[in-house]
């Protein structure tokens, strides 16, 4: 990555040797790992390998066994205020009569304060962040109304009224088709363009057409920097073989341009 101005990134998220699990069972072993200003970092691997265990150690939820981790700088518990975090989409109940702009608000809320009002700069935040996911005009609407894409657009503005520095995405297109899902990653190029973003997908033909960077995560990461992914990581992430995963591929790589269609998401591992 050229940068114009030949200044240094700045390292925002910082991983040295984490391990960490549930009970006995050990689910990140010496886990190593640097996020910097502009990254695009797209992290792959099966079920139970880790990755969502990785957001939560992000987020301060689960502690390391041994290993340090600092974000810009500091522990999950403070560094925390400078995640936004978009998790696995839920099924939210349609009848809720929650409208849009107080889910977005949500993201700048204490629970023991949900129920004040709104500073003038808040709300004004709150409108720029809908206005960042193109869904200002439906501020005052229901979330039950929304289609499957407008309804993620608003949890990421959720995650951005707090103004992170970086975006965690859990899975973000999984619920959507991939119409949706090529412009929700068009979203992410243009937030990415001052927000680093870390994300964990399945969907790793389109996310390879658009992330910088990839890694593979089953209980240790291969990580190097770069957009290649080698056999050699796949085999030792998926622990399968490769010819199949390769088989994979190019059905995602294919399934925009293939509407009517849900085959892509026939290759989970």
């Amino acid at each position: 990555m050229n940068e114009v101005d030949g200044n240094e990134r700045r390292p925002l998220i910082r991983l040295e040797e984490v391990s960490t699990g549930y009970g006995a069972q050990k689910v990140l072993d010496r886990v190593s790992m640097t996020v910097y200003e502009r990254d695009f970092i797209g992290l792959i691997g099966p079920n139970g390998g880790g990755k969502t265990t990785l957001l939560r150690v992000l987020l301060g939820l689960l502690p390391p066994w041994s290993g340090r981790v600092t974000i810009l700088d500091e522990p999950p518990a403070l560094g925390r205020r400078w995640l936004g975090y978009v998790p696995q989409s839920v099924e939210m109940d349609q009848d809720f009569p929650i409208r849009v702009k107080d889910v977005v608000r949500m993201g700048l809320l204490h629970p023991h304060r949900l129920f004040r009002r709104l500073s003038e700069q808040e709300h004004q935040r709150v409108l720029q962040a809908l206005e960042a996911v193109d869904m200002l005009e439906l501020a005052r609407t229901p979330m039950g109304r929304l289609s499957g894409g407008q309804r993620q657009r608003v949890y990421i503005a959720r995650a951005l009224v707090s103004e992170p520095r970086v975006l965690l995405l859990d899975e973000p297109t999984s619920s959507v088709d991939p119409q949706v899902s090529t412009r929700l990653y068009n979203l992410f190029s243009e937030l990415n363009q001052r927000i680093a973003i870390l994300m964990i997908s399945h969907d790793v033909g389109t996310m390879a057409r658009h992330v910088r960077t990839i890694g593979c995560l089953n209980r240790t990461l291969h990580y190097h920097g770069t957009k290649e992914v080698t056999p050699e990581m796949l085999e030792q992430a998926y622990h399968c073989p490769v010819d199949l995963i390769a088989h994979g591929v190019p059905h995602r790589v294919l399934a925009d341009h293939d509407k009517g269609s849900d085959h892509a998401e026939h290759h989970h591992h």
